[in-house]
């Protein structure tokens, strides 16, 4: 009776391996497949191909309010959109344990930067209010994620 019991624990403790090792395989194929995202060079495009705020004379930005490993005023320039997050490949690195590896994403869309959060586990904050949808920026919000914060300028 002992053995039909023990051949069903091999069994299921392998089928557990197995799962696992598909779980870390998928998670690793989908980082690696978000690091290939191009990235615009605004020195090597003309100004038909450049983002639209190229071509309306605006550099989008953001500056450092508070933020773990910066001085307050560092800029990151967000010209063709920056990824915030923990780790690489993000573009803006957030220390702050309350941050997500990919944390939340700008982007250019028209003529206007747009915010999104990337499924993080604590939330984006824009102006107080948690992100649940990608939101339009303007001169002055306040992007805030953990105990770090952020001001968008244009």
């Amino acid at each position: 009776m002992d053995e039909p019991i023990a051949i069903a624990l091999k069994f299921t403790v392998l089928a557990l391996i197995y799962l696992f090792v598909l779980w870390v395989a998928r998670s690793s194929l989908r980082d690696l497949a978000g690091s290939r995202s191009a990235t615009f060079d605004p020195m090597l495009a003309d100004e038909e191909h450049a983002p639209i705020d190229l071509r309306r004379g605006v550099r989008p930005r953001i500056v450092v309010i508070a933020a773990q490993g910066y001085e307050p005023g560092s800029e990151f320039d967000l010209t063709g959109g920056a990824t915030l997050g923990r780790t690489q490949p993000s573009e803006v690195i957030v220390e702050d344990p309350f941050a997500s590896s990919r944390h939340a994403r700008i982007f250019a869309r028209g003529p206007s930067n747009f915010i999104e959060d990337l499924g993080s586990t604590n939330g984006t904050v824009l102006n107080g209010s948690a992100l649940k949808a990608p939101q339009q920026l303007a001169a002055g919000d306040r992007i805030t994620i953990g105990d770090t914060e952020f001001e968008y300028r244009e």
